[in-house]
């Protein structure tokens, strides 16, 4: 399961901003919106705390994933091709990812 300490009125705002999780995710709708703040948070931290709270989440974020089944590579290559979109567009490009498995159905 990904989760964050986000309080439900966080993910609850975020639900309404992100939109709908798309079709054939292997993430469910709360995971999805807890690896969304995890990567948009990455980008908030100020000068002085990013590199060791970017690296820090970049870590949680790899190994919750890479248990998953995504390699560094599958995640290196959703950031890649879809990071211009935002951590919205990220996390769905990962959702959809051939590699994810489903927790309980793969």
């Amino acid at each position: 399961m990904i989760t964050s300490s986000a309080p439900g009125h966080v993910l609850d705002k975020l639900r309404r901003l992100s939109g709908p999780n798309p079709e054939g995710s292997k993430l469910d709708d709360v995971e999805r919106l807890h690896l969304i703040l995890m990567i948009g948070a990455m980008n908030e931290y100020g000068a002085a705390m990013a590199v060791m709270a970017e690296t820090v989440m970049k870590m949680k974020i790899r190994d919750a994933l890479n248990e998953r089944g995504l390699s560094n590579t599958d995640i290196a290559g959703a950031f890649r091709d879809h990071g211009d979109g935002g951590a919205v567009a990220v996390v769905d490009a990962i959702a959809v990812h051939p590699s994810l498995k489903h927790p309980y159905l793969d």
